[in-house]
């Protein structure tokens, strides 16, 4: 029996993620930080990673569920700076993004006995990770604050993708995409 780790995401327009990933290059080039954040899409996940035998039907049945969303703009609300480790976006929560978290997790639940993990449910805060990193406080500090000048936020990113990842290890860097659906326009 082998346990694959699944993960589910909202991925941002091409456009969208180019922009952003410009500037997050730059900074990675002057700062010498690990581009393992970057190995997925720029996204915005819908629920908190989980691991199942089944991930061949969980992801099909993932992306016949959710194939009629339709595409929509989300606000970045500002960036935070968590335990000199992460850095992402806040994303604004909306009904909608709740909404496709809350039935995600009941699809999952009623359809594969996977149960709320981490801090999905209430508690679960949209982001979008731009850097994960273990690294000198000061660092990572001059890294933040580098990017809090490169984005005005407010502004708003669409989200033009769903895209489920697997991996054998729940780490960081070490997904891959493994099914991808373009949003309805």
């Amino acid at each position: 029996m082998i346990f694959i780790y699944i993960w589910i995401g909202l991925i941002l327009s091409d456009n969208d993620e180019e922009r952003i990933r410009s500037i997050c290059r730059d900074l990675n080039i002057k700062y010498n930080v690990s581009e393992k954040a970057f190995q997925l899409p720029q996204h915005i996940s819908l629920k908190t990673s989980f691991y199942s035998e089944d991930y061949h039907d969980i992801a099909d049945s993932v992306i016949e569920y959710l194939k009629d969303t339709k595409s929509f703009k989300v606000s970045v609300e500002d960036i935070s700076l968590l335990d000199n480790k992460v850095i992402w976006f806040d994303i604004k929560e909306t009904s909608k993004l709740r909404k496709l978290h809350n039935d995600l997790n009941d699809y999952l639940n009623h359809q594969f006995d996977i149960t709320l993990n981490g801090f999905d449910g209430a508690n679960f805060h949209f982001h979008s990770t731009l850097f994960q990193e273990e690294m000198e406080n000061d660092k990572m500090i001059k890294l933040y604050d580098e990017l809090k000048k490169a984005f005005e936020v407010p502004f708003e990113i669409s989200l033009d993708y769903i895209s489920v990842g697997i991996s054998d290890s729940p780490k960081v860097g070490t997904y891959s995409i493994f099914k991808n659906i373009s949003l309805n326009k």
